[in-house]
C-alpha cells in the first residue's frame, strides 16, 4: 500500500467535503443555521483529515519516495486542522 497516495486523495476529499460544507452552511443560514446533512459532512471532513495525516505520518516513517503527493497530502491535511482548530476559538 503506497500512504503517500492515500494521504494526498485524502486532502482531496478533505477540501471537497469542507467547500461542500461551506456551501451548505451558506445557503442555510437564511431558514435553518443547524442541520444534520451539515453536522455529518462536518464529522466526514474531520475524520478524512485524521485519516489523511495518519497515512502521511506512515508515509514519512516508511521513508517512502518523497515527490509532491507526499508534501501535500501530510502538510495539507495539518493546515486544514490546524486552522479548524485555530478557528474554533473565534467563534
Amino acid at each position: 500500500m503506497i500512504y503517500k497516495n492515500w494521504a494526498f486523495r485524502l486532502f482531496v476529499y478533505t477540501v471537497i467535503l469542507n467547500v461542500l460544507v461551506m456551501i451548505m452552511v451558506i445557503q442555510s443560514s437564511i431558514f435553518n443555521p443547524f442541520t444534520l446533512q451539515i453536522l455529518v459532512l462536518s464529522l466526514l471532513a474531520t475524520l478524512t483529515c485524521f485519516t489523511g495525516i495518519v497515512f502521511g505520518i506512515i508515509s514519512y516513517a516508511k521513508k517512502e519516495e518523497t515527490d509532491y503527493k507526499k508534501r501535500v497530502g501530510l502538510i495539507g491535511n495539518l493546515i486544514i486542522l490546524f486552522s479548524g482548530i485555530i478557528l474554533s476559538f473565534f467563534q
